[in-house]
């Protein structure tokens, strides 16, 4: 259950902010297209349980204007100036370290500040569809008194050359489980995030069967940053192309 409209998605306070999807600090480092058009992809997925079939429908939304001034007023300005800017803060040397390379090595501290930065963003990102957020109001309180992802969790990496994934993101909600015919919005979700030479996957899962989704949808070509396995080389050892990229964005998890 999504949080009701009008208040904060994080601590359900009012005097609401436009939030950018894409933080305004990333404009001198990534291109984008200021004039024009921008599109905005949304893929929804719902299996068919018990059955092993999948519900799949995908959205290509092509709008004016430029995607940099893309914003959402869904955070208070508490949150908005006050701890998400510190998690801006604090990952926007990681993220300039991995682009120009100068980061060799992927400590479990700078995964830890990428993860719960590809967290923050995804569930900014979601709130552009409600009808399709996976996040529960308990994920959004525990995102912010926390300071880290939840427990149903899972984030990966890997550095990438995909032309068509330079600045773009995909968000694609998801049902599974045995609460499917009970459920108005989805209780999955994974989101895929491309920054110039950066990819970053972010999946969480709230489902009765919320373990065998996130094993469904690991990408063996990516490296996982959480929960913390070990340190990570950079550039990754895989470069993903334009065909992984969709291949990860669009792949169908059979789970029931």
């Amino acid at each position: 259950m999504s949080k009701p409209h009008g208040v904060c998605i994080f601590c359900g306070g009012k005097g609401l902010t436009k939030e950018h999807l894409w933080p305004k600090w990333m404009r001198p480092i990534i291109v984008f297209n200021t004039e024009g058009e921008h599109k905005r992809l949304r893929t929804t997925l719902k299996s068919i349980w018990p059955t092993s079939l999948v519900e799949k429908k995908t959205e290509d939304k092509t709008l004016q204007g430029s995607g940099i001034n893309w914003r959402l007023r869904i955070v208070c300005q508490t949150c908005n100036g006050g701890w998400m800017s510190k998690v801006e803060h604090n990952t926007k040397p990681v993220i300039q370290g991995l682009l120009d390379e100068t980061i060799r090595t992927l400590d479990e501290e700078q995964q830890a500040k990428l993860a719960f930065w590809a967290t923050v963003r995804t569930a900014v990102y979601e709130r552009d569809d409600p009808t399709w957020a996976a996040l529960t109001p308990d994920e959004y309180g525990y995102i912010r008194s926390e300071k880290k992802p939840p427990a149903n969790w899972r984030i990966w990496i890997s550095s990438q050359r995909a032309a068509y994934w330079q600045t773009r993101f995909l968000h694609c909600g998801s049902v599974h489980g045995n609460d499917v015919t009970d459920r108005k919005g989805p209780n999955s979700q994974k989101t895929l995030l491309g920054i110039n030479g950066i990819a970053l996957l972010a999946a969480s899962s709230t489902s009765s069967v919320a373990d065998r989704y996130l094993v469904a949808v690991t990408p063996r070509q990516m490296k996982q940053i959480w929960p913390y396995i070990g340190e990570i080389g950079w550039p990754t050892a895989q470069c993903l192309s334009d065909a992984d990229m969709m291949q990860i964005a669009y792949a169908v998890p059979n789970v029931r």
